[in-house]
């Protein structure tokens, strides 16, 4: 979720939707959505929200996607650390705020995330009714992947 309109140009409209939250966008509007390290927040239906995706997105709209690609049991324990370092940073840990022992024991009751490699999202994409123009590897160490989609009518 971008928390702020960062667009240089702003000639089109901007729309801001957060993870497990109802949206209310026409079908077909969308010429470019984004999804940027998020995938791995949603706790709904995600195949169900990307065809949602599909619904709002323009003929042959675009769909550019950056998260992890998550392919085993260490991938998930290191983007559960980046998570946890990120979460310290905004949040009140001590001082009356959150232990920072509970934290650490029972990180994934604080925010659950649920994993998924790149080719689930590419199956699950295509399945929705987009076709992958793009793919690759943006931070091998950290595993972090980038794809572009377009729409595909039925």
């Amino acid at each position: 979720v971008d928390i702020e309109d960062n667009r240089v140009f702003k000639d089109s409209a901007y729309v801001q939707v957060r993870v497990g939250e109802p949206y209310d966008i026409p079908d077909g509007t969308a010429d470019l959505v984004t999804i940027f390290h998020s995938i791995h927040h949603m706790q709904e239906d995600v195949a169900a929200r990307l065809k949602d995706i599909h619904r709002v997105c323009a003929s042959s709209g675009l769909v550019f996607i950056k998260d992890h690609d998550v392919l085993n049991s260490i991938d998930a324990s290191n983007v559960d650390f980046e998570h946890l370092v990120y979460h310290i940073g905004e949040t009140n840990v001590g001082d009356g705020g959150i232990d920072l022992t509970e934290l650490l024991d029972h990180f994934e009751d604080h925010i659950p995330m649920t994993y998924y490699s790149a080719e689930t999202i590419n199956g699950l994409m295509i399945t929705a009714g987009f076709e992958r123009i793009w793919t690759g590897m943006i931070s091998v160490p950290t595993r972090i992947y980038g794809a572009v989609y377009r729409k595909i009518e039925f």
